[in-house]
Order: structure tokens, then C-alpha cells, then sequence
């Protein structure tokens, strides 16, 4: 799109349009408004169709320009439809042969890596809430970058995907650009210990420290409002702080392994299922933050 920005063809084919209405909306064109701006600084803007991913790209743009207004992301909540068209290919197959099955194919096309995939497929997978309602790792980011979330958040790339059935070492990923980020909230990966979990934490902070069972694994800067580590699987308690550049404490965020009382009676290596433990309201920690946020 920045390149037929350049050639003035969008100017052209839709001035008339935008003359006639209050808002201009602009499709797969973040970088539109300060464009149109130069040329049209009477106009008022929103981006539409703008990738999760982009928030870090869109939130500094939506809070400095008067003119731009907002944006509208693809996709708030997960649909069924456009089978896994934003589903991330994986070259190690899951244990229930999921990928064997239709993920490496498109339905219509037959091209390897999707992005439609035949039946069982059925949900897009672009949203930033799935399709039962939970927060994906998508709107864990999109709260941090926005500020509406103030503590961390910890996700943890999908174990049973990247290593597939019986695999030692992680395999490819091929992502779609209206994914963002694959992760989730769980630290529940039985089967697949000692194994190397690639830990995505999300904050606002300039440093996260993570600790495994009390020990500390490491300490790392965020760069576009995330510290990854890798870390040897082990069940117990994941937790991320988050500091400042002052070394104050911003909040912290912990995953709990699933026990035998909560296991599920399926296999719990395809199906995790997660228990977040939160800070308490009124339990404050340095630097004045909000941990009930």
C-alpha cells in the first residue's frame, strides 16, 4: 500500500468520495493518514482493516495526530468462516495429526501452507477474542501497547504445535500477517518436558525478569512491548515482573500448571488447560502502579 500511495492513484480515485463525507476511512492503509494529510489537511481520518500486530504502529499515530481518529482491526472476534485463513502453518504435526490431516494443503488451490484449509477447519483465527469468548495472546498485546493493562502478560507459544509428535527441536512456523502473535496463557505442557518453551511476555516496562519455581531464569529489555525467553519446561509457577527504567517494579504475572485434580481427561499436551493467578487489588507494588488493572 505505501507504494501506491506514492504513485497518487488512491488520491485520485477517491477524492471525490472523501469530499462528500465526515470521516475518510482508509483499508490496509496505515500509513495513509499523514499522506493524505500533506495534501488534504482539512480531512479528518480512521484506519480499517489494520493487522493486530500494528497497534504498535497505529496507537502512537491515533494518540499524537488530530486527524486520525481511531482504527478498526480484523478482527475483534474470531468468525466462523474463511477456514484458518489466519492460522499459523506449522512444519511439526500436533499429536492428533491435525496438520497430516488438511493443514498442509489449501482446499481450493492445493498450495502447501494454506491459508484456506478443508474441514475440520472452521474458524478464521484472526481474532482478538476467540470463539468462546477468551482474551487471545493478540489482545493481551493490543491492552499492553494501549495502556488499559498495566501488569504483564505472559504467553507461551503453543509446545504441542512447534514440536509436533515426539520431536526434540522446534519446527518452522509459517505465519499469516493477520496473526500476530500465536501464544497463550498457559504453562500446562505435560509431555513435553525439558523441552525448550519459547515464553512471550508483553509490557509496557523496560526490562521483565522471569522466575521458574522461585528461580530466576533471566532478565530481558522489551523491544515492541515484548521480552521473549526460551526456557526448559517444568510444571509449577511461571511468573514475569515488569520494571521500569528506574528498576521499579510495574507488575507481575503468573501461570500455574494445571494438577491432577484439574487435569483434562483428554490429552493434556494437545488440550492445556491454564490457571492464571493475579496480583490482589490493594497489594501495591513500588512505584505507584495499579495491579488491580
Amino acid at each position: 500500500m505505501p507504494a501506491a500511495l506514492v504513485t497518487g492513484i488512491i488520491d485520485r480515485q477517491t477524492n471525490a468520495v472523501f469530499d462528500e463525507v465526515d470521516v475518510a476511512g482508509l483499508n490496509y492503509c496505515r500509513q495513509g493518514p499523514e499522506w493524505f494529510h500533506r495534501r488534504h489537511p482539512e480531512r479528518v481520518f480512521c484506519v480499517s482493516e489494520t493487522y493486530p500486530q500494528e497497534i504498535a504502529d497505529t496507537w502512537p499515530d491515533i494518540r499524537h495526530l488530530p486527524y486520525l481518529i481511531g482504527d478498526f482491526v480484523w478482527t475483534g472476534w474470531d468468525y466462523i468462516g474463511e477456514a484458518s485463513v489466519s492460522a499459523w502453518a506449522y512444519s511439526n504435526p500436533e499429536p492428533y495429526g491435525w496438520m497430516r490431516e488438511y493443514g498442509n494443503r489449501m482446499a481450493i488451490r492445493g498450495h502447501r501452507t494454506g491459508p484456506y484449509r478443508r474441514y475440520p477447519g472452521l474458524l478464521g483465527g484472526s481474532g482478538l477474542i476467540d470463539i468462546t469468548g477468551e482474551l487471545t495472546g493478540q489482545m493481551l498485546y493490543r491492552q499492553i501497547v494501549t495502556g488499559t493493562r498495566r501488569r504483564p502478560a505472559i504467553t507461551v507459544r503453543p509446545m504441542q504445535l512447534l514440536y509436533g509428535d515426539g520431536a526434540t527441536h522446534t519446527g518452522r512456523a509459517s505465519r499469516f500477517i493477520e496473526r500476530g502473535h500465536d501464544g497463550v496463557a498457559s504453562w500446562s505442557w505435560e509431555g513435553y518436558e525439558g523441552r525448550d518453551a519459547i515464553v512471550q511476555v508483553f509490557s509496557g516496562g523496560k526490562t521483565v525478569q522471569l522466575t521458574l519455581n522461585r528461580e530466576v531464569v533471566g532478565t530481558a529489555p522489551v523491544r515492541r512491548c515484548m521480552a521473549e525467553f526460551h526456557v526448559p519446561f517444568e510444571p509449577g509457577e511461571l511468573t514475569a515482573v515488569a520494571y521500569d527504567a528506574a528498576d521499579c517494579e510495574l507488575g507481575r504475572d503468573t501461570l500455574t500448571s494445571a494438577g491432577p485434580e484439574t487435569s483434562s481427561p483428554h490429552d493434556s499436551s494437545a488440550c492445556p488447560i491454564r490457571i492464571r493467578k493475579t496480583m490482589r487489588a490493594g497489594t501495591a507494588p513500588s512505584c505507584g502502579s495499579n495491579p488491580s488493572r
